[in-house]
């Protein structure tokens, strides 16, 4: 398949295309198996935290009221793993990797890896999504779905459910729970669950 955007368009890959706008700046896009468009890295605007919360927290909500993850713990997430929406590559606000399992769009990403006791320069594959609710949608899916995160769903606690997502294991920083706990609290977010239960 072939993309041409307004100049022209160059494929890189199997799957990924640079579509080259009037200035000459290219864009990355993935194409999925239904032929759907995903950009790669699409220009987030500096946002403020507020600004940042304000975009994603009609998602969140939407996302906590089909898998049951607090809207709290969601945004202070996105918060948390994106530095406030500087870094989502492919729409991916969590840093959720692609494992051989994901059947979706997938954006090639340089990171850093603790391997045998240093850190180690890789590229790894990420998911990447159309937008924000279908990143949201699947963050939540990927903790309801998997067993090492059942016991985060015995509390609609925002706060706690980020304690018992942590004791799962799932980041090796040691103080994950409290930096989403002292988010949650600076910004006010368990306002957001509120209204997701009222709803």
């Amino acid at each position: 398949m072939r993309l041409f955007s307004y100049a022209w368009a160059v494929e890189f890959g199997r799957d990924l295309h640079a579509l080259f706008n009037d200035e000459g700046r290219a864009t990355q896009y993935a194409i999925d198996s239904h032929g759907v468009i995903v950009p790669l890295f699409s220009k987030v605007p500096d946002m403020t935290p507020a600004e940042f919360i304000a975009a994603i927290a009609p998602a969140a909500q939407a996302s906590a009221a089909v898998t049951g993850v607090p809207a709290s713990f969601t945004i202070a997430q996105a918060a948390l793993e994106s530095g406030w929406g500087k870094r989502t590559p492919g729409n991916n606000l969590f840093g959720i990797k692609a494992d051989k399992s994901w059947q979706g769009c997938r954006v090639a990403v340089p990171t850093h890896e603790f391997i045998d006791g240093r850190y180690v320069a890789v590229t790894a594959d990420f998911r990447a999504y159309p937008g924000w609710q279908g990143c949201m949608d699947d963050h939540g899916a990927f903790l309801r779905d998997n067993d090492r995160y059942k016991p985060c769903f015995g509390t609609t606690d925002g706060e706690e459910f980020a304690r018992r997502v942590a004791a799962a294991g799932y980041a090796t920083d040691p103080d994950y729970a409290g930096k989403l706990i002292a988010t949650m609290r600076a910004h006010d977010l368990r306002q957001f669950d509120a209204i997701t239960t009222a709803a």
